[in-house]
């Protein structure tokens, strides 16, 4: 079947746009699928216009292996023996004795967490057409036999069909053909939408997953009564999962018998709804899902059931129609008393059901607010009056309303032709590939689909890919400069969920009070069961003082007091107890050392063990969190906790640097460094933390900056490069940041639906880039923390030089309600959430300073000290046009506009 798809990009501009994403083919595997979801439950549409297959996701499916998630390794017993093994330089030793150990007291290492599935695959198939089978099924239509779009649809040679390139010339039976196909993501609404032509009748499907009703949504229109479809419902494939990780304990015995599927259920009904339920092992309860057509003007029957099929499946047949609309939900119970019921789900469809044909009825346009609880009516009283049409309008208009004001709080603009926003994925990267300067349509989808992306898989728990040694952590990363404290709060409450388990870790593990978040936790559980020699994350004590830190940014965006005082500081008081318990062994200057030490996923180069010392990275985080107690907790924390907190910063282990300037990963002299290495752990102090900056210590930031330019990649993980973009826009190193973005956009990270992979051109879907580099740009645009307020830090490159953005959250307690620049000026209209004295700068220096709204109480600081928020005082280097320029400015509650030339 030939796919003729829509090039005239004047006839693409009314299917897609700046916020689209199109593509010209069919998805030909899951990670290519566009994606419509409501945080819990996520849609895949493969949008082939024949045998088309949608799935859908649940973020509670799993596999589960076991009752109970397995504890962390019980070896705090052992600890002040593997402090002096790794202290005298026997780190296989002291990797080998705690693998050990764990295994002899029940929690040997080590394994992966449980198999996520799908709930079910809905494949779409035409139905036989004639005597014969058409050679491709999908949604279609069927002539008489012996017809012309019979023999396959396509006319004879010189006919109009003809000219559109789909015969073959001469031939009897053509090959049958599609013509101006499209298919479209919308991530300003949520929709999926595919569009084409067959037989001169012009067929669409569109869907969406809703965040205001709960389910997913499918509407089918065609030339009246040529909806010939049958709906497949196939339950998911079981794939028993293989790794490189072990799953033997020390004793050689496999301690994991790994995952099981579910029992299922599957049936259809004459009503053609489809119920499915599966019956976990292990006591883990069950999940349903339930179809139903909530409307369709064809005949609809039930199907085959196909026992022998290597997995359930059943049918149901939709005939003569010229529009269908299928509503579709998934729940799971982990209650094994009480189990989620299909035939309940498939109720509450019909209730919405009921709800929409109400407001049809009335001749009602929009069904915004209402729900099925509120209106009350008889579905066979009404069904007549129920039109199809305004009853998809009415369920996608309850979801835009809460799904396009969070998308649209940020815009941005970076100039560009317009015409490059109708492009695919895959025609902007042609493109990319022959510029010499970043696409500006191309950046914008990629910070769109960021926000598309939070909005999508974000539900009762954030986006949860890999560990939160890195991947998580920018999954996450655009939440609160980005301005959805929405999706911010579902960390917060992730987070705090986690925390009696995140306790029995740190006793497990080091013997201390506090808590050691998981370094690959899940929706599962927060025990830190995922570690052993290879990657003794057992030892990363850093993993809690990251998860704080987007509280404590959130903070800086916000202004909360309430949050600070009753959530932020008592999160911070009860980590500081784990660094009270844990530092007590000193150098012979005094210094606490930090033993065991892990810096992911890295090991000293002379040594091969990451079970050390002084990982740079936990004495930066330590540092943040006591930092953050004394400055932000003051009015909270006793004198006591005061003068502990004091003693751990005065007892810190100094920075220390290689011959060619860069900072150590470990702060220890004999260890060497392995720079080709995807982490670079030794600058979180860089990002997501502020230490690192001109202002606090300039010789540190030179050596922060060289270790960043002269890191390698080594296997070219997203993570990686996205990590090493967002260091460089802190470290106001614009020729980096260009460098990152442009590899980032052209070496195969970037999947033809605008997901991202984890290293080059895997077939898969692992969003580290989606939620990371997103953030990224927003801090080479604008960085902020309290008190202290820099324009375009790193945006001196070719593909940042002009642009506005609107809306994103400044780390002052304020938002950005406009920022714009170009060559010659830049200007930024914020909102002030509180008064506050900000130190405004501008490192390329400038001309004329414009302020209103606000008191400039000094203009060049030169041979002044000023407060820096946290990090106290620092002197301004003097005034001049080509070099950094400071302003204090007094700021009320309330608009500031800021103009100067550059």
């Amino acid at each position: 079947m030939q796919i003729n798809a829509i090039t005239d990009l004047s006839l693409r501009k009314q299917f897609t746009g700046p916020d689209s994403i199109c593509n010209d083919i069919p998805a030909a595997r899951k990670e290519q699928a566009f994606r419509s979801g409501n945080g819990t439950i996520i849609l895949r549409d493969n949008g082939a216009p024949r045998n088309n297959e949608v799935a859908l996701q649940h973020e509670l499916l799993w596999y589960p292996q076991w009752e109970s998630a397995p504890e962390a390794p019980k070896v705090a017993g052992i600890l002040g023996t593997v402090q002096q093994m790794v202290l005298d330089h026997k780190f296989k030793e002291a990797s080998e004795l705690v693998d050990e150990v764990a295994g002899q007291n029940g929690t040997p290492p080590q394994y992966n967490s449980s198999e996520r599935h799908d709930a079910f695959r809905l494949v779409f198939e035409n139905e036989e057409c004639g005597a014969e089978q058409s050679p491709a099924n999908g949604i279609g239509s069927c002539a008489a036999e012996g017809s012309a779009a019979a023999a396959g649809g396509c006319a004879a040679e010189g006919s109009a069909a003809a000219a559109g390139g789909c015969a073959t010339e001469g031939s009897a039976g053509a090959a049958e053909c599609i013509d101006e196909y499209l298919h479209v993501q919308h991530m300003d609404t949520g929709e999926v939408v595919t569009h084409w032509k067959e037989n001169g009748g012009t067929f669409e499907r569109r869907m969406f997953v809703s965040r205001a009703d709960g389910a997913a949504f499918i509407y089918m229109t065609a030339p009246e009564g040529e909806l010939d479809v049958t709906l497949r419902c196939i339950c998911p494939e079981y794939v028993k999962k293989t790794s490189w990780i072990a799953t033997h304990n020390v004793s050689g015995q496999p301690w994991i018998d790994g995952t099981t599927p579910p029992d299922f259920s599957l049936c259809s009904r004459e009503d053609g709804s489809i119920l499915l339920e599966g019956s976990y092992a292990y006591h883990q309860g069950n999940y349903a899902a339930a179809i139903v057509p909530i409307c369709c003007d064809g005949n609809i029957s039930a199907g085959t059931d196909l026992p022998g099929a290597s997995v359930p499946e059943t049918s149901v047949r939709i005939s003569g129609a010229s529009a269908c609309l299928l509503a579709i939900t998934v729940d799971r119970s982990r209650d094994e008393g009480s189990p989620v019921s299909a035939t309940a789900l498939a109720e509450r469809l019909v209730a919405l059901k009921d709800a929409v044909q109400l407001s049809a009825s009335a001749g009602e346009n929009s069904c915004e607010g209402e729900t099925a609880a509120t209106i009350q009516a008889s579905a066979a009283d009404q069904a007549a009056a129920a039109d199809q049409t305004t009853a998809y309008e009415c369920f996608l208009g309850r979801h835009i309303a809460i799904h396009k004001p969070v998308y649209e709080r940020v815009k941005i603009d970076l100039g560009g032709e317009k015409e490059d926003e109708l492009l695919t994925i895959n025609e902007l990267k042609q493109k990319q590939f022959m510029t010499d300067h970043i696409l500006p349509a191309f950046l914008e989808k990629l910070m769109r689909m960021g926000r598309y992306f939070l909005l999508c898989e974000t539900g009762q728990y954030p986006p949860i890919y890999g560990h939160v040694n890195i991947n998580v952590n920018h999954q996450i990363a655009a939440g609160n400069i980005g301005n959805m404290p929405e999706i911010m709060q579902v960390w917060f409450d992730w987070i705090r969920e986690m925390l009696p388990e995140a306790r029995e870790n740190a006793r497990n593990t080091l013997g201390t009070r506090g808590f050691l978040i998981a370094c690959h936790c899940d929706e599962e559980s927060g025990r830190n069961y995922h570690f052993g020699k290879e990657y003794p994350h057992e030892f990363w004590i850093s993993s809690s003082g990251w998860c704080l830190q987007p509280f404590l940014e959130h903070y800086y965006c916000t202004g909360d007091e309430a949050f600070r005082r009753d959530v932020m500081i008592p999160l911070y008081e009860e980590l500081a107890e784990l660094y009270i318990d844990f530092l007590t062994i000193r150098d012979d200057a005094g210094k606490f050392i930090f033993v065991p030490s892990y810096s992911p996923e890295n090991f000293p180069s002379n040594y091969g063990w990451m079970t050390a010392a002084n990982a740079v990275m936990d004495i930066t985080v330590c540092r943040e969190v006591m930092e953050t107690l004394l400055v932000y907790g003051a009015d909270v924390i006793d004198e006591a906790q005061k003068k502990a907190y004091q003693e751990i910063l005065d007892s810190l282990p100094p920075y220390l640097y290689e011959r060619t300037g860069e900072i150590k990963e470990w702060s220890m002299a004999d260890y060497e460094e392995r720079h080709d290495h995807r982490h670079i752990s030794q600058l979180y102090g860089a990002y997501p933390g502020d230490e690192f900056q001109p202002e606090r210590d300039a010789e540190l930031f030179r050596h922060a900056r060289i270790t960043n330019r002269l890191r390698a990649m080594e296997n070219e993980s997203c993570h990686g490069v996205t990590h090493r973009t967002q260091i460089a826009a802190r470290l106001k190193d614009s020729e980096l940041v260009e460098d990152q973005l442009r590899f980032f956009l052209e070496s195969g990270y970037i999947n033809e639906n605008g997901t991202t992979t984890h290293n080059p051109y895997l077939h898969h879907q692992f969003p580290d880039g989606q939620g990371g580099m997103p953030a990224a740009v927003m801090e080479a645009l604008l960085y902020a923390r309290p008190g202290f307020l820099e324009l375009l830090p790193a945006a001196d490159s070719k593909s940042l030089q002009q642009g506005c953005i609107s809306g994103m959250s400044i780390r002052s307690f304020a938002v950005a309600d406009r920022l714009a620049w170009d060559e010659a000026h830049v200007s930024l209209r914020f909102t002030s959430l509180r008064e506050q004295q900000i130190i405004l700068c501008y490192r390329r220096g400038f001309r004329n300073l414009h302020v209103t709204g606000a008191e400039v109480l000094c203009d060049d600081l030169s041979g002044k000290e000023c407060q820096d928020g946290i990090y106290g005082n620092f002197s301004a280097g003097p005034a001049a046009v080509s070099g950094p320029v400071y302003a204090v400015i007094h700021v009320p509650k309330g608009t500031v506009e800021i103009c100067l030339d550059r």
